[in-house]
């Protein structure tokens, strides 16, 4: 014998605007926190695959710290703080329909826009060439000295070692590393449509 249930259109009109302003009230914090943590991974496989959102690769670094990790991850400081807890090194803003990630690193605006470093003080900028000179100025460095001309040159240590470059200017080109692409989209269109099916199932058409 077989089952059936009737439903009207005006039924069916009602269902759906009684639904359509429960997801206009309701807090989506918990898709949002969600959708956060997805970004959040999706940004640091960007330094794993030394690319942009969007898959474009970066551009090479010019002056390589010996012995350092690849582009953007000489310290590793700058990929941590995006996934960081901590509020000094990470952005995280996670509001009922809205949220910020991103992270706090003094260096992250220069490397995701690009920019032209000049000297503040002094004749030349210093570029750390060594993992040494990654952790002390030029000026704490015992025992360096100077070759090189007007334009540029290097500091050495006294075993011949140049532990930094020194240069007029750097041009430093955009590696973006934060922005959203089309996987990440996807991703937090099926976390909120997730979210909003648990949140209205059960609610009976006609009940």
């Amino acid at each position: 014998m077989a089952v059936a249930e009737e439903v009207t259109l005006d039924e069916l009109i009602a269902w759906c605007g009684k639904e359509a302003a429960k997801v206009q009230s309701m807090s989506l914090r918990p898709a949002m926190q969600r959708i956060a943590v997805s970004a959040k991974g999706y940004t640091q496989q960007n330094f794993v695959g030394q690319h942009t959102p969007d898959g474009v690769p970066w551009v090479p670094t010019k002056f390589r710290v010996r012995g350092a990790g690849k582009t953007l991850r000489d310290t590793g400081l700058l990929m941590a703080g995006v996934g960081s807890a901590s509020k000094a090194a990470s952005v995280e803003q996670i509001g009922d329909r809205s949220l910020e990630v991103g992270t706090n690193d003094e260096r992250a605006r220069t490397h995701q826009d690009g920019a032209e470093i000049k000297p503040k003080r002094g004749k030349f900028l210093a570029i750390p060439l060594t993992r040494k000179a990654l952790l002390l100025s030029p000026r704490d460095f015992p025992g360096l000295h100077f070759r090189g001309g007007e334009d540029r040159g290097a500091l050495f240590d006294r075993q011949g070692t140049a532990h930094y470059a020194l240069v007029k200017r750097v041009l430093i080109p955009a590696r973006p590393f934060i922005g959203w692409n089309g996987a990440m989209i996807e991703d937090a269109g099926m976390i909120l449509a997730d979210f909003l099916v648990t949140e209205i199932d059960g609610d009976a058409i006609g009940g």
